[in-house]
């Protein structure tokens, strides 16, 4: 969802008007089911497509949460962090950090077989003159191992949420800067056909807001969301069972800021938030 500057412009003079103090940035998303679906890519080669999962190993067994806030003011500037681990592959582990002017929070349970059931992730952040806030939040689920048959192809499906939002605030003379949402990405991988390197489908959802007021008073923005399902892959076209694997990564970011300096461009924020989010982050929880 977009809106024009016009409207932008709008509310920004009735939010003055009406004494708002704060500008809001928020971001939020979660996954409500994962599913998995066999193809046979060869019914005539005798063999009946099948699957099977081993329990992850290692640092990740359960599912593992980490994020941050930050609030900066005139006379101080707090961080806070969190880091939770689940310690079996079915832990539901919840977490969360928060300010006077920022929040962050995460949640996820985790499953036998496909490795979790469900994931959310939140935060938001607020800023007036001379402050503001930060936040971070990420849920990432325990690595699914599998083992599937020869000629059969893998389709795993994921279906949640995404959004971010942010309010108009702050002075117009000064400009402030806000962004914030939410990126969900998917990683499955198996070795290639020859058995020489290892063949990655990575796909990513992505919902992002960005509203800014120059010092000139340009009002400019726009605010997104996503519903729906993102899949992700593995064919083995070979005649022998092959090892793959699977992962999901939720994440929120976002900032409020109120700022005389010069407001970077529109591009930026979308960047900023798919590298906070980055496949890495999934390319961390392999077996160890």
């Amino acid at each position: 969802m977009s809106l024009s500057y016009s409207k932008l412009a709008t509310c920004l003079a009735l939010a003055l008007a009406g004494g708002l103090a704060h500008a809001t940035s928020t971001g939020a998303g979660a996954v409500t089911s994962v599913s998995y679906t066999l193809i046979d890519l060869d019914p005539t080669d005798g063999v009946t497509p099948s699957i099977t999962f081993a329990a992850p190993s290692g640092d990740y067994v359960g599912p593992y949460l980490n994020g941050y806030v930050r609030a900066s003011t005139p006379n101080e500037d707090i961080y806070r962090e969190y880091t939770h681990q689940g310690l079996a592959q079915t832990d539901t582990v919840t977490g969360g950090s928060s300010t006077a002017w920022s929040t962050a929070s995460s949640s996820a349970t985790g499953a036998a077989g496909v490795g979790f059931s469900t994931l959310s992730v939140s935060g938001s952040a607020l800023s007036g003159v001379d402050i503001s806030g930060v936040y971070h939040a990420t849920a990432n689920a325990p690595a699914a191992f599998f083992t599937l048959s020869a000629n059969t192809e893998v389709v795993f499906t994921v279906t949640g949420w995404l959004t971010g939002q942010t309010t108009l605030g702050g002075n117009p003379d000064t400009g402030f800067v806000e962004n914030g949402g939410a990126v969900l990405q998917l990683e499955t991988s198996g070795p290639s056909a020859d058995g020489s390197s290892t063949v990655y489908d990575r796909q990513q959802g992505a919902a992002v807001a960005w509203y800014t007021v120059a010092a000139d008073g340009t009002v400019s923005g726009e605010s997104q969301s996503w519903q729906g399902q993102l899949v992700s892959g593995y064919s083995n076209t070979t005649s022998g069972a092959v090892d793959g694997r699977f992962a999901a990564l939720l994440s929120a970011s976002g900032t409020s800021v109120v700022a005389a300096a010069v407001v970077p461009e529109p591009s930026t924020y979308a960047l900023l938030l798919a590298g906070l989010a980055a496949v890495g982050g999934i390319s961390r929880r392999r077996r160890a």
